[in-house]
C-alpha cells in the first residue's frame, strides 16, 4: 500500500468516526428526559400521582408547555407537610390560602429547574399585586440558608426560590416523578394542576394562561 492510499484511508476511518459520534451524540439528546427523575425510595410509586386525575398527557395547549400535565376535575386537597424560608421561619400551606400559590419544586443540581427559576419570578412579578404568589422549594439535601441565599443572589434571583423542605417532609408525602415539578393551588389551598418538566413561565401564552385563571376567578 502506497503512502497515498494509507493516508486516504486514515482520513476515511477519521471521518466514519466523527459520523459515527454525531449520531451518537444526537441519539443521546433525544432520548433525554425532560425532567431528572428522582431517587429517593421514599418517593411514592407514579400510580398516586395519576389517582383521581382528569387527565396525564403532553401538555402543549393552555400556554404552558411541559412533559406532562396532571389536572384535576375536582380539585383536592394538597399534600400535608411544612417547609422553611431563609430566615429558618416554618412555612405551611395555610400562610397563603386567599390566593392562588404556584408552587415549584427544584434543585440547584437540577439543570432544567434552574433554567426555569428566572421566568417563574418574571411570572411573579407580572401578577404581583394579584391574588396570586409564585413560590420555588428547594429539595436540596447538603443546602443550608446561607448555601441557598448565596446561590440565588450570584443568578439575580429573589427570595420567591429561598424555601427549603429542610426536613423532607413534603419530599415525603407528595408524590413526584421528577424535577422540576410544579403545582398550582387555588385560593383554598386545593389543588388544581401538576405540571411536570421545565416550562418557559413568563412566555405570553403562560401569561395569558394565568390571566384566564384570574380572570375567572374575579367573575364568580
Amino acid at each position: 500500500m502506497s503512502n497515498k492510499q494509507f493516508s486516504l484511508l486514515i482520513t476515511a476511518c477519521f471521518l466514519l468516526f466523527v459520523a459515527m459520534m454525531g449520531v451518537g451524540y444526537m441519539s443521546a439528546q433525544k432520548a433525554q428526559p425532560e425532567i431528572i427523575v428522582l431517587t429517593q425510595p421514599d418517593v411514592p410509586p407514579p400510580s398516586i400521582l395519576e389517582e383521581n386525575a382528569l387527565s396525564l398527557a403532553p401538555m402543549e395547549e393552555g400556554g404552558i408547555d411541559v412533559k406532562n400535565k396532571i389536572i384535576y376535575d375536582t380539585p383536592k386537597p394538597m399534600y400535608e407537610g411544612h417547609f422553611y424560608d431563609l430566615e429558618g421561619n416554618k412555612k405551611t400551606w395555610d400562610d397563603y390560602q386567599g390566593k392562588y400559590l404556584l408552587v415549584n419544586f427544584w434543585a440547584t443540581w437540577c439543570a432544567p429547574c434552574v433554567v426555569e427559576l428566572p421566568t417563574l419570578q418574571e411570572l411573579g412579578e407580572k401578577f404581583q399585586n394579584k391574588d396570586f404568589e409564585v413560590i420555588a422549594i428547594s429539595i436540596d439535601m447538603g443546602a443550608t440558608p446561607e448555601t441557598l441565599s448565596k446561590f440565588l443572589e450570584g443568578r439575580m434571583l429573589s427570595d420567591f426560590a429561598g424555601f427549603m423542605d429542610t426536613d423532607r417532609i413534603l419530599q415525603k408525602n407528595i408524590p413526584m416523578r421528577g424535577i422540576p415539578t410544579t403545582f398550582l393551588l387555588n385560593p383554598k389551598g386545593e389543588l388544581m394542576y401538576v405540571f411536570e418538566g421545565e416550562s418557559n413561565w413568563s412566555n405570553p401564552p403562560a401569561i395569558d394562561f394565568f390571566h384566564r385563571i384570574l380572570t375567572a376567578q374575579n367573575d364568580q
